[in-house]
Formats: structure tokens, C-alpha cells, sequence
């Protein structure tokens, strides 16, 4: 990010302060943005992301194995 930083910043408008942390987020990509006073934050990271989608990853993922264990149960016990 750091090459494309200048102009990110030109993109946004002058009314606006932002600032790039120098040190990197423990995480396997994404952003973190947050208010000065830390009021409002906002996880976009990978991990972030896969927290708040948990529960419907878990569903899908239930409902994939549960319909495969039905299917494969109607061929072999009919």
C-alpha cells in the first residue's frame, strides 16, 4: 500500500485526515480503518470477515455434509 499511499490520499479529498499505520496487522490480508478516538472500527481482514460469516459458513458447510450422508443413504439402503 505504501507505493500507492499519495495518491489514495488525493482520491479521498482534503477534508479528510487518514493516516497508514507504519507497523503491518497480524492477519492474512485486509484492512482495519477506525475513528480517532477508536469510537467506530471497522475489521475487513480475512479473519474479520470469517468471524462475522461463521455462522453461515458453518450452515452451509452442515447442510453440504448432512445432504451428501442423505443422499448416499437412499443408494445403499433402498
Amino acid at each position: 500500500l505504501q507505493p500507492r499511499w499519495e495518491a489514495f490520499l488525493a482520491s479521498v479529498g482534503s477534508d479528510r485526515e487518514i493516516r497508514l499505520q507504519e507497523r503491518p496487522l497480524p492477519s492474512s490480508g485486509g484492512v482495519v480503518v477506525r475513528s480517532e478516538d477508536d469510537r467506530i472500527r471497522v475489521d475487513n481482514t480475512f479473519e474479520g470477515r470469517l468471524e462475522r460469516l461463521q455462522p453461515q459458513v458453518l450452515q452451509v458447510i452442515t447442510e453440504r455434509l448432512f445432504a451428501a450422508e442423505v443422499s448416499q443413504r437412499g443408494l445403499l439402503h433402498e
